[in-house]
């Protein structure tokens, strides 16, 4: 019987082996299938981690050895203690026959305690189904709700990706209509000032030229007045002054035909042309006083020209002014361009920050659902490979417990056993320990991505809600 037990344990342990040895092929096969798609560091992790499963795969080895061998030992006892209880019950039998009753009433009630611990391990293996049958309807309900979260998620990016698109045309025709109204109204600006440039040059040189007509017409007026007047005076000085020569000369004439008796009457001619002369003087000093008459016109007209000059000064400043407000206007448009050009770049810093924050967002969701996809995946795993342990732990419990209970061991034996069965669990619970240590760096890791992924987002500017979604953050880190 212990022999039967103890190849039927060898052969369990040999397939769990075999399943080992099989895992680690598929698991190698499929670190070999990875699309050359993957990145080098990612390639770069899944051999660290198929190195990280390769030493739990030998560490599990060395335990199974180690129960292995603690099996054989086990079964050794088994078989010591059953050849000695044979001959401790023929002793008996031979000795006291008394003692058939007792043996017989103690089976019994091993053979009861039996059926009463089978049936709490039937009991203990209908609950653990039902326990995993509710824990999987619980996943799959959970996935179909996540699935359906998610599609609405997806619905509600479409929709805010359509409503920003809108937004953006509708931003653009505004920017169009504004930069048209702008177009506008520089253009009728360049109109205006134009129009009154040319209407105050026009103006100017009207009244500049009716100024020059009119100052030239008055000065030739004037001149021809002054002229007249100078050659009419000197026409009658002339005139009178041969008349006077015509009579001195007849009068020398006559002298010099007359006796001397006529020097009298020439002494009172001489006086009469003295006296003449105190005329002609008077008549000098006459018409020099006529020609200061005159000459105060002519310092009144080169006043009024200095007036006219100083209106033709006016009107170079006004002109110089005009042609400032001209090389103004030039520079408002030139800075108008350079506003257009900067509104331009800044347009496209713009449309260049918009296709960043969307590929920063679309790579951060790429990043979110490749995370989420390795830490479920990693999540089954362990879950997985914890539940296979539990339920492993579980069958070898109750078998050693049924080989306990065939053994009939001594307290001292038991007690060794029992010793290394902890030993075994503790080191189980070791590993139990750095599995969810493991769980917990990945949740973290996780964690400190979501964060950073907002730090990115606050500096960018954008508001976490524009997501569409909550990014999933584990709660119990």
């Amino acid at each position: 019987m212990g022999a039967k037990k103890g190849g039927k344990s060898k052969g369990k342990g040999g397939g769990k082996s075999k399943g080992k040895r099989g895992g680690e092929a598929e698991a190698r096969k499929k670190a070999e299938a990875v699309d050359d798609i993957e990145s080098e560091e990612y390639k770069t992790n899944l051999m660290l981690e198929l190195d990280e499963i390769m030493r739990e795969t030998d560490i599990e080895k060395g335990f199974a050895s180690l129960y292995q061998q603690e099996r054989e030992r086990i079964n050794y006892f088994w078989i010591a203690e059953k050849k000695h209880l044979e001959e401790v019950q023929a002793d008996l039998r031979n000795k006291d026959w008394s003692l058939q009753e007792l043996k017989e009433k103690h089976d019994i009630e091993i053979n009861v305690c039996k059926q009463r611990v089978k049936h709490l391990l039937f009991n203990n293996l209908d609950n653990l189904i039902e326990a995993k049958t509710s824990s999987e309807m619980t996943l799959k309900n959970s996935e179909d709700e996540h699935r359906y979260k998610q599609r609405e998620l997806k619905y509600d990016v479409r929709a805010l990706l359509v409503t920003e698109k809108e937004k953006e045309v509708n931003h653009e025709d505004y920017l169009r209509a504004l930069k048209k109204d702008e177009d506008k109204k520089k253009m009728e600006l360049r109109h205006e000032f134009e129009r009154r440039a040319t209407e105050m040059k026009d103006r100017y040189t009207e009244k500049m030229n009716r100024l020059r007509a009119d100052m030239e017409e008055k000065k030739k007026r004037i001149i021809e007045q002054i002229e007249a007047k100078m050659n009419q005076s000197i026409k009658d000085l002339t005139r009178m002054h041969q008349q006077k020569l015509l009579d001195i000369q007849n009068y020398y004439k006559n002298i010099t035909d007359s006796n001397i008796s006529h020097i009298k009457q020439l002494q009172d001619e001489v006086h009469k042309l003295r006296k003449i002369e105190v005329s002609h003087l008077k008549t000098l000093n006459k018409l020099k006083f006529e020609n200061k008459h005159f000459v105060n016109p002519l310092k009144e007209t080169n006043n009024l020209v200095e007036l006219k000059k100083k209106e033709l000064e006016q009107y170079m400043k006004d002109k110089a002014e005009l042609h400032n407000t001209f090389e103004r206007i030039t520079q408002v448009e030139e800075e108008i361009r350079q506003w257009t050009w900067e509104y331009e770049v800044l347009l496209q810093q713009y449309d260049y920050l918009v296709r960043e924050r969307d590929d920063v967002y679309t790579r951060f969701q790429d990043s979110i659902l490749e995370v989420q996809q390795k830490v479920g995946l990693k999540n089954l795993v362990l879950e997985k490979k914890l539940e296979t342990i539990s339920e492993t732990l579980e069958a070898k419990d109750i078998q050693l417990y049924q080989v306990v209970t065939a053994a009939h061991l001594s307290p001292e034996a038991l007690a060794q056993v029992s010793s290394s069965l902890e030993d075994v669990e503790t080191a189980k619970n070791e590993q139990i320990n750095l599995i969810q240590t493991e769980l917990k760096k990945i949740r973290e890791a996780h964690s400190n991505m979501v964060k950073t992924y907002e730090g990115k987002l606050f500096e960018f500017g954008i508001p976490v809600e524009e997501l569409g979604f909550d990014p999933l953050v584990p709660a119990n880190i």
